[in-house]
């Protein structure tokens, strides 16, 4: 297994310093053609763990800073790098988890794979009015970058969040219903937030998989702004709608658990200070 340095997206100017232990890559019987090398090593998984980095940043000033994951496989192998953009540090700060993102998810040959965005929109939040376009939390999956393979979007619903992931012609294979209530703070290691994943056309047999908010230690939770989710999908699932999926998980950190500080539960070293 190699051991390559990440390479971070054009538009960065912060260096990556350390060097991750890489899953293997698929062979040669694994590959489905017609799909970018990067995405294959989604062929053989079910299981996908986004950790993200700790900020200094947002640990001093308690503001959102770009978002950077490792995702890993069960074994803790990195699959994929993912770094948000980082050129709207107004917006980021203004805005919090409402800010509008660019996602560039990078595999070990420091290609971007999966570009996952969605747009500033003023008035997403209320579950009751998503039903039109201009009120509903919206993200669009790329992959490679430039070729539109599938649409994340929150669906009206009176009380738990509901997504719909469909594919690039619109045709929709899961839906993703969240828990009654979010726990979020210092003290919710106990809390489970699942956002349960079901198939489009559910017929009472039961959830295919769920994306998991999990407690990612005091620290975290109150200071740095760090979290750490699970994503669990069939293995059988088309690659596409997998990278689909680990779109609905940024989504949902946005839509739920991102943000500065203050809105998150926690604090920082400045306010501490003050």
């Amino acid at each position: 297994m190699a051991k390559v340095n990440i390479e971070q997206p054009r538009d960065s100017n912060q260096p990556i310093p350390q060097m991750f232990l890489w899953m293997p890559s698929p062979g040669l019987a694994d590959l489905s053609p017609g799909l970018p090398l990067g995405l294959q090593y989604l062929a053989q998984l079910d299981t996908l763990m986004a950790v993200q980095e700790p900020s200094v940043m947002q640990t001093i000033t308690g503001l959102s800073s770009a978002q950077r994951f490792h995702i890993l496989n069960q074994q803790g192998q990195l699959v994929f790098y993912a770094v948000e953009n980082e050129s709207d540090t107004c917006h980021r700060w203004c805005c919090g988890a409402n800010r509008a993102f660019v996602i560039h998810v990078f595999d070990q040959m420091n290609q971007e794979i999966i570009r996952i965005s969605r747009e500033f929109k003023c008035c997403v939040g209320c579950c009751w009015c998503a039903s039109g376009s201009c009120c509903a939390h919206e993200a669009f999956i790329e992959s490679p970058p430039g070729v539109h393979i599938g649409t994340v979007r929150q669906t009206r619903s009176f009380w738990r969040g509901h997504l719909s992931l469909t594919d690039a012609g619109g045709n929709e294979h899961l839906r993703v219903i969240g828990p009654c209530c979010i726990c979020q703070g210092v003290f919710c290691c106990c809390c489970e937030n699942k956002f349960t994943i079901y198939a489009a056309e559910n017929n009472g047999d039961g959830d295919l998989g769920a994306i998991y908010k999990e407690y990612a230690g005091f620290v975290n939770q109150a200071f740095t702004g760090a979290e750490k989710y699970t994503i669990k999908f069939p293995a059988s699932l088309p690659i596409q709608m997998k990278a689909v999926a680990l779109g609905a998980l940024f989504l949902v950190n946005f839509m739920y658990f991102a943000g500065n500080a203050e809105q998150k539960g926690g604090s920082s070293l400045l306010s501490l200070l003050g």
